[in-house]
């Protein structure tokens, strides 16, 4: 009885994740639609709603990842200095973990970076074409 209720409810969520993944981001507006009437993304709501600029962002990004980098390092040592080898892995791990993290924050900014160039780029072209 409660593998049949899993399974159930695996098959469920199976069917509400295929609904939802073919259901697009941003819905095309009704012919005569106003602007008012278009659907909004959740994306967009929770950009205007945590909408920090970048420079702020990765202060706070920064700060925490550092606080994070000086607590993993001091149980580091002092797991080191204790001898327990098992926990100094577990506390390494942590560290590869946080060091991935920060690779792909720097990926996501340079890249965020690199596209902002190219709009700059192309909006001037467009605009030095119409003079």
């Amino acid at each position: 009885q409660g593998l049949d209720r899993l399974r159930g409810a695996a098959v469920a969520m199976a069917e509400a994740s295929s609904s939802t993944a073919a259901a697009p981001d941003r819905q095309e507006p009704a012919p005569g639609a106003t602007e008012d009437e278009i659907p909004v993304s959740i994306w967009e709501i929770i950009d205007e709603m945590v909408g920090f600029d970048r420079p702020s962002l990765l202060k706070a990004l920064g700060v925490v990842i550092s606080v994070l980098l000086i607590v993993t390092l001091g149980l580091l040592y002092r797991e080191v200095s204790r001898g327990r080898t098992d926990l100094a892995l577990l506390v390494m791990g942590f560290l590869l973990l946080l060091s991935c993290l920060v690779a792909a924050i720097i990926f996501v900014v340079a890249e965020t970076a690199n596209l902002e160039a190219q709009e700059l780029s192309e909006s001037m072209k467009k605009h030095q074409k119409n003079k």
